[in-house]
């Protein structure tokens, strides 16, 4: 399925409507483990 917004395999918007609401990763240098959680606007 074409994301909303994708102008090559979709319908051009007035953005690109992909949104990641949560992402951890383990950062490179500390180790430490990362999270970010952005709820999506649409």
């Amino acid at each position: 399925m074409p994301i909303v917004g994708d102008d090559l395999y979709g319908t051009k918007q007035d953005r690109l409507y992909l949104h990641a609401e949560f992402i951890e990763f383990t950062h490179p240098t500390s180790k430490e483990k990362i999270h970010f959680t952005v709820p999506a606007d649409f």
